[in-house]
């Protein structure tokens, strides 16, 4: 209830998580109830953009400061760890990213747009949206879910929208934002 974007998923042990928003600081105080507690959590954090709205609550996210707990955030942006640096630059915020006491990984998923956790696939597709962002479809065991959030659709040609709509095709949920 009206926070921004911040949705998880798990897939048996697996946590994923897209986008940093607001709603980062519950999905926190959640993940406290389990091995993030202790330092033993792992998630993996798909980022569809940096807009404010979208990575506001990772400074308030508490697990990210509990030493042995694990998050690889994944981006087709190359330069997503630059722009959480910006963010928590001491002008802005006076805990430094550098100061983040978890393990913390950044993938760049510009030259492929489907990798695997495991048996989890997990596909993106570039969204028309100032300075770009960025839908994921998840598909595991045969079901599919698709997030899509902050996508513009300007023009309605066939060339520009088939691609999306193959993209979200058959999707058994589909999370969407325009």
């Amino acid at each position: 209830g009206g926070n921004s974007a911040c949705v998880q998923m798990d897939i048996g042990d697996t946590h994923l998580i897209f986008d940093a928003g607001t709603g980062c600081y519950s999905l926190g105080r959640d993940l406290f109830k389990t091995e993030f507690a202790k330092g033993q959590g792992r998630a993996h954090w798909f980022m569809t953009h940096t807009h404010l709205d979208h990575i506001i609550g990772l400074p308030m996210f508490g697990p990210i400061y509990v030493p042995g707990n694990h998050f690889t955030f994944y981006s087709p942006m190359k330069d997503l760890e630059e722009r959480f640096v910006a963010q928590q630059d001491p002008r802005f915020f006076p805990v430094g990213f550098d100061s983040l006491a978890s393990t913390i990984d950044f993938v760049d998923l510009s030259d492929t747009p489907t990798m695997n956790i495991g048996d989890i696939t997990i596909k993106w597709l570039k969204n028309d949206h100032p300075g770009n962002s960025y839908s994921y479809r998840v598909e595991y065991e045969g079901t599919s879910i698709v997030l899509s959030t902050d996508a513009e659709y300007k023009s309605l040609s066939p060339d520009i929208l088939d691609p999306v709509i193959d993209f979200f095709h058959k999707a058994d949920m589909l999370i969407f934002d325009a």
